[in-house]
């Protein structure tokens, strides 16, 4: 009796299909899970920093200064205050 023959014996009337089958879900599965996992870390070490350096005050008051939210004079007080 050759392997062939023994296999299908072993394995019914299915054949090695069934087993070429369960090795394919298997392999999807563990991609999954890897997908998962990466997934997972990438996100918990983006959470302390969402899209880069942090805004500083000064940075704001600029910005609002640029925009014409206050005066020179006004803009001078706020950056002593901040400083």
């Amino acid at each position: 009796m050759d392997m062939c023959q023994m296999m299908n014996q072993m394995m019914g009337a299915w054949g090695i299909g069934v087993m070429l089958l369960n090795f394919l879900a298997g392999l999807l599965i563990f991609g999954l899970l890897l997908v998962g996992i990466i997934a997972g870390v990438k996100w918990f070490l983006g959470q302390g920093s969402p899209g880069g350096p942090a805004e500083t005050a000064l940075d704001i008051l600029k910005r609002r200064y640029a925009r014409g939210e206050f005066t020179k004079e006004e803009f001078e007080v706020k950056k002593r205050d901040i400083a």
